[in-house]
């Protein structure tokens, strides 16, 4: 249910990027309607960084990634770039389908971005993620977890945390370099195996 869930999700966040990237004029001043500032898509390299040699099936695998950014929430202003940028972040939802049939993740939450000059930009992310990776392995007649070549995520619904290095090579379009990890913090399940993602990704900007 999950998997069917997760795939109708990003079936249909696809397919909303793909509308809004047509439809939309080369350099709105005010979104899409005012309600999407950026669609971003890219290709990421998943489970990467496993530090656990037994855990590895996942690892060496591509991922299709494609995320919607709303137009900022500014919740009060200041005169200093960086705090403004603080003071108002976007809404995001994204998703991430691994073309290799394992973990698919669907997720949402704010980001904010810092213009670092020369046309260069970095964003932080802070959200949530569902999954339909494993949650633990099952267990042998002695009671011990098998070894299975999967992660244990643990929970079903995860913290996730990213980050965007950038250029903008025009106001509408950007490229920059994408991390991000997924876990439950060890809060919510003793399995907490987590999951990191590295690769490149394309803005294409509204507003």
């Amino acid at each position: 249910m999950v998997r069917s869930t997760l795939s109708v999700i990003s079936t249909a966040a696809c397919a909303l990027a793909l509308v809004l990237g047509s439809v939309a004029p080369p350099a709105s001043a005010a979104g899409l309607g005012g309600i999407v500032s950026e669609v971003r898509v890219g290709v990421l390299d998943h489970d990467a960084g496993r530090d656990n040699p037994t855990k590895t099936k996942e690892e060496n695998t591509i991922d299709i990634n494609g995320e919607i950014l709303f137009a900022p929430m500014t919740v009060a202003t200041s005169s200093i770039p960086f705090f403004q940028s603080m003071l108002s972040p976007r809404a995001m939802l994204g998703f991430s389908a691994n073309t290799a049939g394992w973990t698919n993740n669907g997720y949402g939450g704010l980001s904010w971005e810092w213009l670092l000059g020369a046309g260069f930009f970095f964003d932080f992310a802070f959200g949530m993620d569902i999954h339909d990776g494993q949650l633990q392995a099952g267990k042998t007649s002695t009671g011990a977890f098998l070894i299975d070549g999967r992660p244990n995520l643990g929970s079903r619904v995860l913290f996730r945390e990213a980050v965007d290095i950038g250029y903008r090579i025009d106001p509408v379009n950007s490229v920059s370099a994408y991390a991000a990890h997924i876990s439950n913090a060890g809060w919510i399940a003793p399995q907490n195996d987590g999951m990191n993602f590295l690769g490149l990704r394309y803005g294409f900007h509204f507003n």
